[in-house]
């Protein structure tokens, strides 16, 4: 459910109050813009905003989100720790693997390259794992765990904008005025 507070906030910054108002929304009311949300009609992409996430999200949101963006950063500790109690010290390369994980979820290149990457991974990863190389297994991980969550942190935050944009006009307007949503009617719905 969404904060008063920021629906409050809001009224008193926008300068436009309804989507039929904003010149480049693709539909005249904010109800049509939700049935079309629920019909599947349209294509709700967004910007990965966290500040818009931190303001709409609630509390248990917020913290999901914070634990996946910052698990690339928890691996590369764990890394740290498992090469020391384990005198193993390629373990450190972990850390780089982490962030190289992080950096790749973008979903531009999951769609394209980093789905078919991961599955490859993934499939050397149990080949590891069946050989007993717990470590090169757990080097794999090291990227692929980083890499997974970031990417369901992006499409958290997705889920989160939309919900909102679906209970308030308002914040449909601000995240479209501020580039944050964009609407795209689906193939399947064009001149019907």
């Amino acid at each position: 459910m969404l904060n008063h507070s920021v629906e409050a906030a809001l009224l008193k910054a926008l300068p436009v109050h309804s989507v039929g108002k904003l010149e480049t929304f693709p539909y005249n009311t904010h109800e049509e813009f939700v049935r079309a949300i629920r019909e599947r009609q349209v294509e709700v992409m967004t910007a990965f905003d966290v500040g818009a996430l931190v303001a709409l999200g609630g509390s248990g949101e917020k913290v999901l989100h914070y634990a996946l963006t910052w698990s690339p950063f928890l691996v590369a500790i764990g890394s740290v720790i498992a090469a020391v109690k384990l005198s193993n010290w390629s373990l450190i390369l972990g850390i780089p693997l982490a962030l190289v994980g992080m950096s790749l979820s973008s979903p531009v290149f999951m769609r394209n390259i980093g789905i078919w990457l991961n599955r490859v991974l993934t499939a050397v990863m149990i080949y590891f794992l069946y050989r007993g190389s717990v470590i090169s297994a757990l080097l794999v991980l090291s990227y692929l765990g980083p890499n997974f969550l970031c990417h369901v942190a992006r499409h958290h935050c997705r889920l989160v904008l939309v919900r909102a944009a679906e209970e308030s006009e308002l914040v449909t307007v601000w995240l479209f005025s501020k580039g944050s949503l964009l609407a795209v009617a689906r193939s399947s719905s064009v001149g019907s």
